[in-house]
């Protein structure tokens, strides 16, 4: 009666792990079936189960082979663990532990089938029986690990079912010295522990099932919510973007046909604050096109001289109402790898336009290219007002804002800075700031220098 309950117990975990395993395609039920198949068949072969009531009249005797089972059961064993747990490559002796026992478990398999007629060959019964041991020591080692070092919250299930095998192995340990008494379930208690144990792994496995699923819906709600968002900021930005052009327009109209004093003030602060909100609208369009690329980035062989002449493009009317010079000293022939579009349009952008804004009516900008020990550095300098020191600390990273009004009253949201040190990360590269203030000298300005890593 035991052992048929055993069987039952240990086929039914098998059937139901291996039907979950090909309908989910987890690995992991397929690795456990094979281990307590292993084991199971395993412990039926060493009580004499198979010879004595299952297969009594086999061509051979499957207890000759025991080896052979054992060596199955330390194999699935090591492919189990290493899934459940699992163990990565950052986990060095975990990972390569469970492959060296993998390894000597195979090796005892292929000398089974010789062993029954090699009597020379029985040591290898030692050598398995010796890898048991350390391997049990090894995985309940690799369980405390996993779940203090790394928080794997399936470590628990893992020695719990091993504390169970340690109580059932006590039972029939103090059953055979004669501490407690010798009947069928104190002489049968390994099996029973056994059983327990691929019960609580199996449990352990639904565990995991589940929470993977709910990690999944949590994915699919946060894509779904990131996409919600993005569509919302794209027909705000559109709907806001014609709200604010329509009072320009008005605003414009006004200050032709309202020549007090008074009234002109009142329209220029208007003006003002349509500006702001203007410049914030493009500051949300640019994060949101960095989103963008950010996802579908392409990275590419960019030569800097082309690209920084079409940024300085875009602004040219704008300089040439500032009366700004230009100089440009950046040699053809030298590349960098770079999505082109985001670097011209957002990086270059970015830095001319706060050039621009911040420089007085007949200042230079000037673009050099110059090399450091593996890097290439574009330099974007202007003689501006500068920055204050402590705001230095803080420009790039996003985490303050520093929106002022430019030299001709232009406006900003202050957040294009953070964006392009987001955008020089992506490209693998990063960037420094050094400014003098006004405050502290007349020959103020700012320089930025993008270094990206030289192309082997």
């Amino acid at each position: 009666m035991i052992f048929y309950f055993y069987l039952g117990g240990i086929f039914a975990l098998v059937v139901y792990n291996l039907l979950m395993g090909l309908v989910t395609h987890q690995k992991d039920h397929l690795s456990y079936s094979l281990f307590a198949a292993s084991f199971g068949a395993t412990a039926l072969v060493l009580h004499g189960v198979v010879d004595t009531y299952i297969w009594p009249e086999a061509p051979f005797i499957f207890s000759n082979y025991l080896m052979f089972f054992s060596s199955l059961t330390l194999f699935a064993a090591s492919l189990f663990v290493g899934r459940f747990l699992n163990i990565k490559k950052d986990f060095a002796v975990g990972y390569w532990g469970v492959r060296l026992f993998q390894a000597l478990s195979a090796v005892t398999m292929v000398a089974s089938f010789f062993a029954p007629q090699q009597r020379g060959l029985f040591f290898f019964g030692y050598w398995i029986d010796l890898s048991i041991a350390t391997g049990i020591v090894f995985f309940v080692y690799c369980g405390f690990y996993s779940l203090y070092r790394q928080g794997n919250r399936l470590a628990r299930f893992f020695l719990f079912s091993w504390l169970v095998v340690l109580l059932g192995t006590s039972v029939w340990l103090a059953s055979f010295h004669g501490l407690v008494r010798n009947n069928a379930w104190t002489q049968y208690s390994l099996l029973f522990a056994n059983l327990g144990e691929m019960l609580i792994l199996s449990l352990g496995l639904a565990y995991k099932i589940k929470v993977l699923n709910e990690e999944k819906m949590r994915a699919q709600q946060a894509a779904e919510d990131k996409e919600r968002y993005h569509r919302l900021v794209r027909v705000l930005s559109h709907d806001v973007a014609n709200t604010v052009s329509g009072l320009m327009y008005h605003s414009e109209m006004l200050q032709e046909y309202c020549a007090g004093e008074a009234e002109q003030q009142h329209l220029s602060r208007i003006t003002n604050s349509i500006q702001k909100l203007n410049g914030i609208l493009r500051s949300v369009r640019q994060e949101e096109i960095f989103q963008t690329n950010r996802a579908h980035l392409n990275l590419q062989t960019v030569e800097l001289s082309p690209a920084c002449l079409e940024a300085l493009n875009h602004y040219s009317w704008q300089m040439e109402e500032k009366k700004l010079s230009v100089h440009v000293d950046v040699p053809t022939g030298a590349y960098v790898r770079a999505d082109r579009a985001a670097l011209i349009n957002q990086v270059l952008s970015n830095l001319l336009s706060n050039c621009i804004k911040f420089s007085e009516s007949g200042g230079c900008i000037s673009l050099t290219m110059s090399e450091r020990q593996g890097a290439l550095v574009l330099t974007v300098q202007d003689e501006g007002v500068g920055i204050h020191e402590e705001e230095l600390n803080h420009l790039f990273k996003g985490t303050h804002l520093f929106s002022r009004s430019g030299t001709a009253h232009e406006q900003g949201s202050g957040m294009g800075t953070a964006l392009v040190m987001e955008y020089m990360k992506l490209f693998g590269g990063a960037i420094e700031v050094q400014s003098t203030h006004r405050s502290q000298n007349l020959q103020s300005g700012t320089r930025v220098h993008l270094i990206f890593p030289k192309l082997v």
